[in-house]
């Protein structure tokens, strides 16, 4: 079954946790629910059965979705006996399995409307283990919320979506200084990036540099004590 890495329109597929506790896996007192929700914040889908699979590692199956893009699965958890309710959210790219849709990405060969001097190529090229180039990676940029561009008097309000090609190569323009989600479907990875004020920029490196987004952050509990 599809995972987080590979999820597809029409297919159910399944989402994973994993908790740490002081880098050891831990179980908390109940994994309640999981809410999966659009860019927007509304929720599309709730899972309350919850799979334990391992020590601190719970999975949950998401009926099939009718639209691809970039959902937000929220994990609802209680740490502890008595503990207040955490919640842990991570992101899912779902791929529509019709190459031509989504929105078109800008090509080195295409002429955008803005001015070269304020574009940035960004280029990637994704092999198998075999060696072999992958087709149809999907790369995705979905700008900030009202993104204000470095252009006097515009904002960026469209997402950008390309797939590799045969020799599993992808290049694309953005405009400069925009902040946005970078997704990358079959690692399953998502990175807030800011597009680089620079001619060309390689893909692998601005997601080795920005902050993974699925890391686990638990709260420092700390003892009070009376006086």
């Amino acid at each position: 079954m599809p995972s987080r890495v590979d999820a597809v329109v029409g297919s159910s597929f399944t989402l994973d946790l994993n908790l740490k506790l002081r880098g050891v896996a831990f179980d908390p007192s109940a994994v309640l629910r999981m809410e999966l929700t659009d860019r927007e914040g509304l929720v599309v889908e709730t899972v309350t059965e919850v799979t334990r699979v391992t020590a601190g590692h719970y999975r949950v199956t998401v009926p099939a979705q009718s639209v691809g893009g970039t959902l937000y699965d929220t994990w609802v958890y209680r740490p502890f006996v008595g503990a207040d309710l955490l919640r842990w959210t991570g992101s899912v790219f779902v791929t529509e399995i019709a190459a031509s849709e989504g929105d078109p990405a800008p090509t080195t060969e295409d002429s955008p409307d803005v001015p070269s001097e304020n574009l940035c190529t960004l280029s990637a090229t994704f092999y198998g283990v075999s060696g072999f180039g992958v087709k149809n990676v999907v790369v995705r940029f979905s700008p900030e919320t009202a993104s204000f561009s470095a252009l006097a008097g515009s904002m960026i309000v469209q997402d950008v979506e390309v797939l590799s090609d045969a020799e599993g190569q992808v290049s694309f323009q953005l405009v400069r200084g925009v902040r946005g989600m970078l997704t990358v479907s079959h690692l399953g990875v998502s990175r807030i990036v800011t597009v680089p004020d620079a001619d060309t920029a390689d893909i692998t490196e601005l997601l080795a540099a920005a902050e993974d987004l699925l890391s686990v952050q638990l709260p420092t509990f700390t003892t009070l004590t009376g006086v």
